[in-house]
């Protein structure tokens, strides 16, 4: 493994490595990742249309006639200090060990998905005359600038639906998750498990509930690919503003909490439309309306004063004895009305309530006024 270069992004603080090494190296580094994220050729759409696949099957062939790929560019989230470490091997390529800084790390393949397929079938067959290949290493303290990097890499190509390509990304995400927020237990589609308890979370939900936070939106069809351009693009704006998805794990962590404090009656957000309609209205009262950003110091402000309110509101719910929690909650009411509901109603009935709680600021006498049919 020989290190080519290392440039600083001053933009977003973070570290570009250019690496040269052998395939069986490289796919030993990203196995972890790869076997993470599943099956990737199966998990890619385009993959499955005839197109994709012949364009694979090229691929392979040329890999095999010795041709030279694009580099391949991982991300890799790390801490402050080892970032800032980097810097100072700038000008002294030779004393820096790129190996320590990538084995045993979750890595995300933010631009190279295909040829890493088509690499992992060529090295099934032969090793010996396979070219080299070129690895780009974007080392960061903050998975929220690999998303901003993969979605500006991805515009225009073959590449993952959106909802893909951040669940790629979130295996970072879901690091940090349950460093800072406690109690919380996150499902991989691979475990097989479903969510059963307060906290417990499949991970493609909480992708989900990141894409309402961002797009502000309680009911995203991404299947339309007109509504993905949209959204796509509301996430990178505000990705190359600030580092949105650190706002993202507070709102989060007050969700886990109302999660346990209500389960002690009546598990309210073990419902995923009920998790998006809050979270959504929560994004709504930071970032402004849809199709409309606010301005950087009124997203901080609105970010801190919804905050505070959700911790003023948790605490006196945790304060409340059982009686007092279900008078408060009234349970009763929101059993009463949401058990007879269809999938369309109950959506709308989330999307009402949480909006009213959100728009009070958690100021509220009773839940009883959320609770409308």
């Amino acid at each position: 493994m020989k290190i080519i270069d290392i440039m600083k992004d001053e933009r977003s603080k973070c570290y570009s490595i250019m690496i040269r090494l052998k395939v069986k190296e490289y796919l030993e580094i990203i196995k972890e990742s790869y076997e993470k994220n599943g099956n990737i050729e199966g998990q890619r759409m385009p993959i499955q249309s005839k197109t994709g696949k012949r364009i694979r099957d090229i691929m392979i062939t040329d890999i095999e006639r010795g041709t030279i790929l694009p580099p391949i560019v991982l991300g890799c989230v790390t801490d402050k200090v080892s970032v800032e470490h980097i810097g100072e091997y700038i000008n002294n390529l030779e004393d820096f060990s790129i190996s320590n800084l990538l084995y045993g790390r979750s890595l995300s393949i933010i631009d190279g998905m295909q040829r890493t397929t088509a690499l992992q079938q060529v090295i099934r067959k032969e090793e010996s005359n396979l070219n080299d290949i070129r690895v780009e290493v974007w080392v960061t303290e903050s998975a929220n600038n690999l998303i901003y990097r993969m979605l500006v890499l991805n515009t225009g190509q073959i590449s993952w639906s959106l909802k893909k390509q951040l669940e790629v990304v979130f295996a970072h995400v879901e690091d940090v998750i349950k460093e800072r927020i406690l109690n919380i237990k996150l499902l991989n589609s691979n475990d097989n498990k479903k969510s059963k308890g307060a906290g417990e979370y499949q991970l493609s939900h909480i992708v989900e509930l990141y894409l309402a936070f961002a797009t502000r939106k309680d009911n995203i069809d991404l299947s339309q690919e007109v509504t993905e351009r949209f959204a796509k693009l509301d996430i990178v704006d505000l990705s190359a503003k600030f580092d949105h998805l650190q706002y993202f794990v507070d709102v989060i962590d007050k969700m886990v909490k109302l999660d346990y404090i209500f389960s002690k009656e009546k598990r309210i957000l073990g419902d995923q439309y009920a998790r998006i309609a809050l979270i959504s209205s929560i994004g709504k009262y930071i970032f402004g309306k849809v199709a409309a950003i606010n301005e950087y110091p009124i997203i901080i402000n609105n970010f801190d004063e919804i905050i505070r309110y959700m911790d003023l509101f948790i605490s006196k719910l945790q304060d409340l004895d059982n009686e007092e929690l279900k008078e408060f909650v009234d349970f009763d009411t929101f059993i009463e009305i949401t058990e007879k509901m269809g999938k369309i109603d109950l959506v709308e009935f989330y999307k009402n309530a949480f909006s009213d709680l959100v728009e009070n600021r958690f100021e509220i006498k009773s839940m009883q006024q959320c609770w409308r049919a």
